[in-house]
């Protein structure tokens, strides 16, 4: 082949490795702001749950108190001291609305820390997706010198 056409071939080479790059660099970029998307929604899904929970957290209290106070107020209206059984009775109440709120507590944080976990694992992949991104054009960047490089040799070479 002669000095142009061997010039026309590495045109080409290069034209095509150099738009591989760009579409390795594009696609590496759309796919990282896609984790990067998933990261917030999954975080803002973490903040969710935190509400969520306590906004559950405070209800129950409330019902529990109401609950209470209905105890109080039948225990009153029946007569009986508040000694005893009557005592007891408020007692488990108030034991149980406490196991109640820990367990609405502990469900909640376990839905909060999944959700964080998932925006961690979604920005880890943006961050690794974007590596691979840069190395896949340095990549492609090395690809082009060698084609220059070579062409330019083998141009040398014929002369």
């Amino acid at each position: 082949m002669g000095s142009m056409g061997q010039a026309a071939s590495s045109a080409v080479s290069l034209y095509a490795q150099y738009h591989q790059m760009k579409h390795a660099e594009d696609v590496g970029e759309y796919n990282a702001a896609v984790d990067t998307s998933n990261a917030k929604k999954a975080e803002f899904e973490a903040q969710y749950q935190r509400k969520r929970t306590d906004l559950e957290l405070s209800t129950h209290r409330r019902r529990v108190g109401q609950v209470k106070g209905a105890q109080v107020a039948r225990i009153a209206a029946s007569g009986v001291t508040m000694e005893g059984s009557a005592v007891d009775a408020l007692a488990d109440t108030e034991y149980q609305a406490e196991i109640d709120a820990q367990l609405i507590e502990m469900e909640g944080t376990m839905a909060e820390e999944r959700a964080r976990g998932k925006a961690d694992q979604y920005r880890q992949k943006a961050k690794i997706t974007t590596l691979d991104a840069k190395n896949r054009k340095l990549s492609s960047r090395l690809g082009m010198a060698r084609t220059l490089l070579q062409t330019g040799n083998e141009m040398w070479e014929r002369r």
